[in-house]
């Protein structure tokens, strides 16, 4: 038994490990951390990988300050727990953003319409042929250059129509 150490009270063994080095917290942010990183991709757990980012933050920084004080190697894992999660936490909240742009209808007219002058009914002007007959010259039905009655059409040109 010589190659276990010997403490002085008589107990032989290794003392017991410090359980206040933080590697503890620094797995369980990791984790978050890369759960996190999983779920931003689905739009249904996007929030859900919001809320695991920014435990796994908290998580990896309570690690690094523990791992400060204990002068202990978590500190690799630590760091890697807050950067993991610091990542995920931009991304989720980049995701959701942009799965609420894609879920929400846009409406085709943003532009709000001018309301429409208002007119108000004037009356038709006064004619002389009575009413239901058409006024001025523009409206009238009887072509230009022809008396008023309907005769058939000739053609115009120097041929004869034979039949």
């Amino acid at each position: 038994m010589g190659s276990q150490p010997h403490d002085s009270r008589g107990y032989q063994g290794y003392p017991p490990p410090n359980r206040k080095d933080g590697r503890g917290l620094a797995a369980a942010g990791l984790i978050a951390g890369i759960a996190a990183l999983l779920l931003v991709w689905f739009p249904a757990l996007n929030l859900l990988a919001v809320a695991l980012a920014i435990i796994g933050l908290g998580l990896g920084i309570g690690a690094l300050v523990a791992a400060g004080r204990a002068r202990s190697s978590a500190k690799g894992l630590s760091v890697a727990a807050v950067i993991i999660s610091a990542a995920a936490l931009v991304l989720s909240i980049l995701a959701a953003v942009m799965w609420a742009s894609l879920f929400t209808p846009m409406e085709r007219n943003t532009v709000t319409p001018s309301p429409e002058p208002t007119r108000t009914a004037t009356a038709p002007p006064s004619s002389s042929a009575g009413p239901g007959s058409p006024s001025g010259p523009a409206s009238s039905s009887v072509p230009t250059g022809t008396s008023g009655t309907s005769a058939p059409a000739t053609p115009t040109s120097g041929a004869t129509a034979s039949r």
